[in-house]
């Protein structure tokens, strides 16, 4: 597990621009995971991020629209994903 200190507390919304998440290799159940540069915004509430007691933060990878699927672009824009 890596930790890193953030400078600022951080609160839902945050956009975190260089973390290292993992990803499969492939489908495959037991698939090699592999190291990818990416950003994450935090989905975590704010309440959430502050208990001292948790070691949990919820977050999301952030892609490019036009990185999506034409179709699904097309739903996100709309406001229906």
């Amino acid at each position: 597990m890596h930790v890193v200190q953030p400078a600022e507390l951080l609160d839902q919304g945050d956009i975190i621009k260089k973390v290292d998440i993992f990803v499969p290799s492939s489908s495959e159940p037991d698939c090699e995971l592999k190291q990818h540069p990416a950003r994450i915004v935090v989905l975590s509430h704010g309440c959430e991020i502050d208990e001292l007691e948790s070691s949990t933060l919820l977050v999301a990878p952030v892609v490019r629209l036009s990185a999506s699927d034409s179709g699904l672009a097309g739903l996100i824009r709309k406001g229906r994903v």
